[in-house]
């Protein structure tokens, strides 16, 4: 068997907290699943019966359908909705690893964009019931170089470890099971891609929920719908890290 998992990184400026989130999609289901997205999902803009459109609305969660005048808050809910509805009649299983980034813990990890590499070697660790037996195929949002340098190179790293012979100390196994050293796209062209990302915004909405900031009346539909995701469904672990003299830590 094999899957793909499709990656997208998050940060919050308000609760500062940096996240990878994934979403693994067996390669088996993946013809009808996309055919099912392109069926159930409202991204295509409101036409005459008969029109066929061909430059369907992309689902960025931040920015969803903004540069339409005429979608509305309700339009965007039931987006989120449908999202939620294809992982649990499909029973997807997500993964999102977050680190809370103080300054500093940006300081530190000065050469980690966004913490990206940090929440990828946690995520290979959650991940690891997903490529003991089966392969998988990482597939990450954008094509930065810094995010590039942080992944791909991890898993080279791994490859000469194990061909050298020197994996014995290693937490991670089986790590030849993760092909590609990772794959990059664009959203706009990655459906499952635009899905992590929709999840990546409702999960960082139950973060703001959690730390006790207040909803905003736009985003507080979105908090009933984030909770529709089973437990079961998901692997999620958002961490702070403490370091020597570091004053937003010391101050919480």
């Amino acid at each position: 068997m094999a899957n793909f998992l499709f990656l997208d990184e998050s940060y919050s400026a308000v609760t500062k907290i940096a996240a990878l989130t994934g979403i693994v999609v067996p390669m088996a289901s993946y013809p009808f699943l996309r055919e099912q997205f392109y069926k159930t999902m409202p991204i295509f803009a409101r036409a005459d019966p008969g029109v066929v459109h061909f430059q369907p609305r992309e689902l960025h969660a931040s920015a969803l359908f903004k540069d339409e005048p005429a979608g509305t808050d309700e339009e965007r809910h039931r987006a989120f909705d449908r999202v939620v509805d294809l992982i649990i009649d499909h029973r997807l299983n997500i993964y999102r690893i977050g680190f809370v980034k103080t300054k500093t813990t940006g300081q530190f990890f000065a050469d980690d964009h966004q913490l990206v590499g940090l929440c990828w070697s946690y995520l290979l660790q959650a991940l690891q019931p997903e490529y003991d037996s089966q392969v998988l195929v990482p597939v990450m949002d954008g094509f930065d170089e810094r995010t590039i340098a942080k992944l791909s190179a991890s898993i080279q790293f791994l490859d000469i470890m194990r061909v050298k012979g020197l994996d014995g100390g290693l937490s991670l196994r089986h790590t030849e099971n993760i092909l590609g050293e990772m794959f990059y796209a664009d959203s706009k062209y990655s459906i499952f891609i635009q899905v992590a990302d929709m999840v990546a915004y409702l999960r960082a909405t139950i973060d703001l929920a959690d730390t006790g900031c207040a909803l905003t009346p736009y985003r507080s539909p979105l908090l009933e719908i984030a909770r529709r995701i089973p437990s079961e469904l998901l692997t999620e672990r958002v961490s702070r890290i403490y370091i020597a003299d570091d004053e937003d830590a010391n101050q919480s």
